[in-house]
């Protein structure tokens, strides 16, 4: 998610919507995006307006109302968004079935980022929505609360390559069959 204050900026600005993810895995997020035919994503901003840049199809998902309608009205603003990228953008509360929204898509998706709320609950549904080939990205992955989810994911043959900020201590782990 992105602070209030992104969403001041002019639409025009395409460079401006860079996903919060640490630097060093912007090439390989936009690389991955880039050969996705689909791409899911637990908490919309600008991870959002950047995948709209760079895949087809992508399906976001938010829980707070107010994130939801911000990214909704920027999204149908921008005029440097390709006209062929089919965006889908879904409202669930956390009390809702947030985590089982994916369940509610028919198929598989190359590309899933989990950066909203409830995790480990996302990532037991990530595992079973993910393509054969596919990435599941987990952003804050040093956050203890998801360690959980992450020895799931190794269980279940994952491996993990992790970027790092340089910034703060913050990392973000792709991980792939």
């Amino acid at each position: 998610m992105m602070p209030e204050e992104k969403f001041t900026m002019m639409p025009e600005e395409k460079e401006k919507y860079l996903p919060w993810l640490p630097a060093s895995s912007l090439p390989s997020f936009t690389s991955l995006l880039s050969q996705s035919k689909a791409y899911w994503e637990w908490g919309s901003g600008a991870s959002t307006i950047f995948a709209a840049q760079h895949s087809t199809n992508i399906w976001s998902v938010e829980h707070d109302r107010k994130w939801f309608t911000i990214t909704t009205d920027l999204l149908t603003s921008l005029i440097f968004l390709p006209s062929t990228n089919k965006v889908s953008l879904l409202y669930r509360p956390l009390s809702a079935g947030y985590p089982n929204a994916i369940n509610e898509v028919n198929g598989t998706f190359d590309v899933i980022l989990i950066d909203g709320r409830q995790r480990n609950e996302c990532i037991r549904n990530a595992m079973q929505k993910i393509s054969q080939n596919g990435t599941i990205i987990l952003d804050n992955s040093n956050r203890e609360k998801y360690q959980f989810g992450i020895d799931l994911l190794k269980k279940e043959g994952f491996g993990e390559t992790c970027f790092e900020s340089n910034q703060k201590p913050w990392k973000c782990s792709f991980f792939q069959r």
